[in-house]
């Protein structure tokens, strides 16, 4: 049996999107393939399962050639089980977890969470936000005293856009003729911002506005959804794509194991432009990234394997992860929506994963060098 398997792949994503309406995050690759994929009548479920089973039965036979076969054979594997649960198998959301996304779920959350809250309770007191007082109160002296208003945003956006452009070209590659396009929207369901790559090196990210902001905020979001986060490393993979002609380059699929490497590259990208020497506001920024992925992620499995209510955890995420009433709100209906209940956990999975393999585990290694071999490089969290 011989077969390409990168094509094979793509289009086997593209048969369970018509089924599971969103998988295909991104497509830039040879507009035939979709097109084909398209004119089809939608394949049935136990047809995709068979395609799935020969697929993956190829790419980890000796007669596969690919170099990316491990990557792919993750990939496929994560693609099983989504089938299977569309075919309306009852699947355990740890079981879900651990299949499409290569991680484990179950975390020391409540260690890390308490680590995090100290952190912050501390760079407060530096800070003056009101020495004494809960760290919910101060952290909404925080964000009082540093809010962006509505005609500032826009401005702010560019000036960060320039600043974290500037950083990532000095530490990373970026492919010639890329863009990036701001828009504001609301009532978005994916929380706060999202990049939607477009493939020739152009993405537009929509910022959801729904929600006050700071300048350390939206520098968070531009370094994240931009420079050197999503949109930097799609393109490095379209270039990639474009050099090695393997169309598995050009296809993002949510809820597979490459969404937790490209959310722990994501995150880890601030730190690397700006380093460990920043002010203590954006410390505390910073920290609040980290606790609130950890708290997503514990709430996730409060309601998904605890079976708490919605309210229940809209209270965990307010008390413990600092959220706004309306912020923690949408949380909740981000956590309960089909197509991210499980992608929530990838923001604490990812971030742990990318500071072992960048900062923790590799110390012998250029930080650099590694990150730029991520950005062109597919990768699943336990092939780090």
């Amino acid at each position: 049996m011989n077969m390409n398997l990168g094509e094979e792949y793509v289009k086997l994503g593209f048969r369970i999107n018509k089924h599971v309406t969103g998988f295909v995050d991104a497509f830039f690759g040879p507009p035939e393939i979709k097109t084909s994929i398209e004119k089809e009548e939608p394949e049935s479920l136990e047809k995709l399962r068979a395609s799935a089973e020969k697929l993956l039965e190829y790419a980890e036979s000796s007669s596969c050639d690919n170099p990316n076969r491990l990557f792919l054979s993750k990939q496929i594997k994560a693609m099983q089980l989504i089938i299977r649960q569309e075919m309306g198998e009852k699947i355990p959301f740890e079981e879900y977890v651990r299949s499409t996304l290569d991680i484990e779920p179950i975390q020391n959350y409540d260690e890390i969470i308490d680590l995090e809250q100290d952190s912050i309770g501390h760079l407060l007191d530096i800070g003056k936000y009101g020495k004494g007082k809960s760290i919910a109160d101060r952290l909404n002296n925080f964000n009082q005293a540093e809010a962006i208003s509505d005609k500032e945003i826009g401005q702010v956006i560019e000036n960060a856009v320039i600043d974290c452009r500037n950083r990532a070209l000095k530490i990373v590659s970026i492919p010639t003729g890329e863009h990036v396009e701001f828009k504001f929207v609301s009532n978005a369901p994916w929380g706060e911002a999202y990049n939607w790559y477009l493939g020739n090196y152009q993405s537009k990210v929509e910022i959801n506005v729904d929600f006050p902001r700071t300048k350390y905020d939206l520098y968070g979001l531009v370094t994240h959804e931009a420079y050197p986060g999503h949109h930097t490393e799609l393109s490095n993979k379209e270039k990639m794509y474009r050099e090695t002609g393997m169309v598995e380059y050009t296809v993002v699929l949510l809820n597979t194991p490459m969404n937790v490497v490209s959310e722990g590259l994501a995150d880890v990208a601030y730190d690397i432009i700006f380093g460990d020497q920043i002010p203590v506001d954006w410390q505390l920024s910073r920290a609040l990234v980290r606790l609130r992925a950890a708290c997503l992620s514990k709430g996730a499995l409060l309601k998904h394997v605890n079976q708490k209510s919605d309210e229940s955890v809209k209270k965990y995420l307010i008390d413990n992860a600092f959220f706004s009433d309306s912020k923690a709100t949408a949380y909740v209906e981000f956590i309960n929506y089909p197509l991210f209940r499980g992608y929530v956990m990838t923001y604490f999975a990812g971030q742990k994963h990318m500071r072992d393999y960048l900062f923790n585990m590799r110390q012998d290694n250029d930080v650099t060098s590694l990150l730029n071999r991520l950005m062109n490089q597919l990768n699943a969290p336990s092939m780090l």
